[in-house]
């Protein structure tokens, strides 16, 4: 079996990825200016994956790769010179699925932010989970990590999370999460570390109004529609994405981001996606 990606344009030749092969696990970029062709690239190898039985995850912040979950007409795909046979081939196995974050005008989905990191992890992956997740919420509470303010917002956030799971007292909503960063001795306590290096290594990271206004922002995520993304809808499982609702079929999920009405969402939903991706991926390959 093999991926066909297209054709050569300097002799005709067909492109074709090998099946199974290591080049799969590799990175890769698409790049070309407006209307170059990306999106289309991106459509051909997510139905190429589909016809070697391979399911696909996809984030679709605009709403372009949604389109997969509509099928053209035998006509349409005769007059665009494509393979009917392949076509029809791709109709029958696929399984489109559009997940939808905060809304239910698709498969509600949501993220449970507050999942420490699985046990077992070597450190520095641990250390690299809990960065990711501190990133999160600072995006969620409209920091800019990029920025030093942000960046020191996160700093923190990843000593108290650090912190907080070492000590057994991880937080497992927005309102304990706040109470940490607002009272963060009582950590210091549990740690048996000295309050002089607790002081030195997490307080001091940022002033006595910034841990203020942090708490105030996680406290405001309990309500309204930020609350929606990570309560509303099927908790996200990979396991079960990559698995068909009918047997024989070959998911693709799509997560349509534009049910999230700010940057903000979309970035914290993004990097907790992230996250929970770069844990589950390196378990399953164990399992396999």
């Amino acid at each position: 079996m093999a991926l066909n990606v297209g054709t050569d344009r300097n002799d005709g030749e067909s492109i074709d990825i090998p099946y199974p092969s290591t080049i799969l696990n590799k990175h890769v970029a698409i790049l070309g200016t407006t209307g170059s062709g990306k999106t289309v690239a991106a459509k051909v190898l997510i139905e190429e994956a589909v016809l070697n039985g391979i399911p696909s995850v996809v984030i679709d912040p605009q709403g372009d790769l949604a389109q997969l979950a509509k099928f053209a007409n035998d006509n349409e795909i005769e007059d665009a010179g494509g393979n009917l046979e392949s076509f029809s081939e791709f109709k029958d196995m696929v399984e489109v699925r559009i997940w939808t974050p905060a809304h239910s005008c698709g498969l509600p989905i949501c993220i449970n932010p507050f999942t420490s990191p699985p046990t077992g992890l070597e450190d520095e992956d641990r250390i690299s989970s809990l960065d990711m997740m501190a990133a999160g919420f600072a995006a969620i509470a409209g920091y800019n990590v990029e920025k030093p303010p942000g960046s020191l917002i996160k700093a923190y956030l990843v000593q108290i999370l650090d912190y907080a799971e070492k000590c057994n007292k991880f937080p497992d909503d927005f309102n304990g999460l706040a109470n940490l960063v607002e009272a963060p001795y009582s950590l210091q306590k549990l740690s048996g570390i000295s309050e002089k290096k607790f002081q030195n290594s997490v307080v001091d990271l940022v002033k006595d109004s910034q841990r203020e206004e942090l708490t105030r922002r996680l406290r405001a995520q309990e309500t309204g529609v930020k609350n929606l993304m990570f309560t509303m809808g099927m908790p996200l499982d990979f396991d079960v994405m990559v698995q068909p609702y009918e047997e024989g079929k070959i998911p693709i999920n799509i997560l349509f981001l534009n049910t999230l009405n700010s940057d903000e969402m979309k970035q914290g939903f993004l990097l907790e996606f992230t996250r929970r991706l770069y844990e589950w991926l390196p378990t399953k390959g164990k399992s396999e």
